[in-house]
């Protein structure tokens, strides 16, 4: 079955590494987007802003944005395969955490800490299986494949958006979305993951809905662990007086819990119908010579 070769390089091709770059531009392209455009919107008032910042607040956010620039150039550098990306991922990690540390910010360090040595921890296990591996086949992008990638990542961005958007916090979004309501943002993504599924090869269309999912609910709980700290009580283990945010961390992490089973859900499909037809193609009778 020619078919499942392929979509299987296509896969293979594009593994857990690719989930962790797409969800790692995402988040670091909305963090720059929101700086961008508060500093366009609000103008004299920004600065007036960083003038009453603490000297440490302030050095966090250089901290902060440092380590976002250099994670946006290693999820590019994941994306397009390049063997200095894996390092440059772990080490803006290391380094930023140190970094917090050494700031007073420890509970920031801690509460991040897990999830950056899982993902390091994955990529890791990744590259060592893929020196181990034979390489897979490469195939080439039609148009109609890359309308369906355009598509997929403006679904996983725009509903992204749209779900930080619905929280009472300072947001990008509230001030570009028409009206400030997040409900245009909710429609346009499931147009977009429908035409971006639709657009995929026909029996790939499973692993593209499953991989659209994936991403955004990566990009979801890296964002909400990035909040935790301000969201919740443990603001109050912070080196200086911050009020406490609003954002429902619990609800909006059920929310992400439950993408992921659905895109667990799909994966698990996935497999089973493949695992089906390599058993049907395998239980045919060769050609007689």
């Amino acid at each position: 079955m020619p078919d499942v070769n392929v979509i299987d390089g296509q896969a293979t091709d594009t593994s857990i590494s690719s989930v962790i770059a797409l969800g790692t531009i995402l988040v670091s392209v909305t963090f720059f987007l929101e700086i961008v455009v508060f500093w366009f919107l609000n103008g004299h008032e920004a600065m007036d802003i960083v003038d009453g910042m603490s000297k440490r607040a302030l050095r966090l956010l250089v901290v902060d944005a440092t380590a976002r620039a250099a994670l946006l150039l290693a999820g590019v550098g994941l994306l397009c395969r390049k063997p200095w990306a894996m390092p440059l991922y772990v080490w803006t990690v290391v380094v930023w955490t140190l970094a917090v540390a050494w700031l007073f910010y420890l509970i920031i360090a801690v509460v991040n800490l897990p999830i950056y040595g899982c993902v390091s921890a994955l990529l890791y296990n990744e590259a060592v299986s893929n020196r181990r591996d034979v390489p897979g086949v490469k195939v080439s992008l039609t148009s109609r494949d890359t309308v369906s990638v355009i598509c997929l990542s403006l679904s996983c961005a725009v509903h992204f958006w749209a779900v930080m958007i619905s929280v009472p916090r300072d947001f990008f979004g509230e001030q570009l979305t028409p009206l400030g309501y997040q409900g245009y943002l909710f429609l346009l993504a499931p147009m977009f993951f429908i035409a971006g599924v639709g657009f995929s090869r026909k029996g790939n269309r499973l692993w593209s809905a499953s991989k659209s999912l994936t991403v955004f609910s990566f990009s979801l709980s890296v964002a909400l662990i990035s909040n935790t700290v301000s969201n919740t009580s443990l603001h109050k283990y912070m080196p200086e007086s911050i009020p406490r945010g609003e954002m429902p961390i619990l609800a909006m992490s059920w929310y992400a819990v439950e993408i992921s089973v659905i895109a667990i859900v799909l994966s698990g499909l996935l497999h089973f119908l493949r695992s089906r037809a390599l058993r049907r193609s395998q239980a045919k009778p060769s050609p007689s010579l």
